[in-house]
């Protein structure tokens, strides 16, 4: 699937070779001084969401107190959170022939998102997702990919070759995962940063994960991937492998120590590391405080807000995109997470994806001075 409706505004900026604009630090942190523009390779649904009063027990029928139909995709989230928050992000992304579809492009453009990049798969259907929500503001979310698994390695290639200018790339895993890791490979020969959300969890060869610039995980998805690299590592490395184990295996997910995930995950070589925990805040990786710059790396905690939850469902998706939106606004990594950390609370007080994802002004009036 080669793009044929790639428009001047779209390539104006782009280099005459491969090595222009190519930040330079990509091992340490995203340049302040780089563009604002984003490529988003990712998932976009259509969400059919369901009020009840609690989650249905197994084999049980619980009337639905309300019902919405809503955009969504974890691509399209996150896309439209980054463009909501001062960033100029790029959407790479599939969609069926179908009235989904049409009303999802129709959504893009609302958001003043450019479409060039999205293609319309004749042989599949727009994905969409069954999402129930109870008065807990608990969630149950089940997706039928759809459009998202017709997107294509080459339509993929030639959306990064075209913007290979950008100050990041963005990745989910609601696409194939031979998308996912041919875009970690090409951003990577370009010298381009990449955010990796392994959500729904997938695992890539070490050797490509290892590419990465930055991971943003919730604990289940860190767990997982802990577990993945201690399963890659030789017999030599065999005392990592076995607290690799020690930290994941003990009582199942979310058993294990929070700091102790994050650290274990900060030995990947994977450059930084964000672990997300909903109401106990954020972990990350930051170099040792001190002049001695083999001190090794902290991780750090970051607190939630409290807030009263309606609907998580793009929580998330809201703080990653308002943590790659405030690295491009020239923020420190400790300064764009506190941005994601108030964006995500935000997000949880509304129902629905896209209805709840906060703009520049809500997070003025939430006290956030940009």
């Amino acid at each position: 699937m080669k793009p044929t409706n790639i428009s001047t505004e779209d390539t104006a900026n782009v280099p005459a070779d491969n090595t222009a604009n190519i930040p330079t630090n990509v091992t340490t942190n995203v340049q302040s001084d780089i563009s604002s523009k984003i490529l988003v390779v990712g998932s976009i649904n259509m969400d059919y969401v369901l009020q009840t009063e609690r989650l249905p027990l197994k084999g049980e029928t619980l009337p639905a107190k309300n019902f919405i139909r809503v955009f969504g995709g974890k691509g399209m989230n996150q896309t439209v959170a980054m463009k909501r928050l001062g960033a100029s992000p790029v959407m790479v992304g599939c969609l069926g022939k179908d009235a989904d579809g049409n009303a999802l492009m129709e959504g893009l453009r609302k958001e003043s998102l450019s479409t060039s990049f999205i293609y319309r798969s004749e042989n599949v259907s727009t994905g969409i997702a069954f999402i129930t929500v109870s008065d807990e503001g608990d969630n149950t979310i089940v997706v039928s990919p759809g459009s998202n698994h017709d997107l294509s390695e080459d339509w993929v290639t030639e959306a990064i070759n075209r913007h290979r200018d950008a100050a990041m790339l963005v990745l989910q895993m609601e696409i194939p995962l031979k998308v996912v890791q041919l875009s970690i490979e090409k951003a990577y020969e370009y010298g381009i940063p990449v955010v990796l959300n392994p959500s729904p969890f997938k695992e890539l060869p070490a050797a490509t994960l290892k590419k990465v610039h930055t991971l943003v995980v919730n604990e289940v998805e860190a767990e997982q991937i802990a577990a993945a690299f201690s399963d890659n590592h030789t017999a030599e490395d065999s005392t990592k492998n076995n607290s690799a184990k020690d930290a994941t295996e003990n009582d199942g997910p979310g058993s294990c120590d929070s700091k102790a995930l994050a650290a274990l995950l900060a030995k990947s070589r994977i450059p930084r590391i964000i672990l997300t925990k909903g109401a106990e805040g954020v972990y990350y990786n930051a170099p040792k405080q001190g002049e001695n710059t083999s001190l090794g790396e902290d991780i750090r905690h970051l607190p939630a807000k409290k807030v009263q939850v309606v609907d998580p469902t793009a929580a998330g998706d809201s703080f990653l995109g308002a943590y790659a939106a405030g690295l491009c606004r020239g923020y420190s990594v400790e300064r764009a997470i506190s941005r994601g950390i108030l964006a995500g609370a935000l997000a949880v007080t509304k129902a629905g994806a896209q209805p709840s994802i906060p703009d520049l002004q809500d997070l003025k009036d939430a006290g956030w001075k940009e």
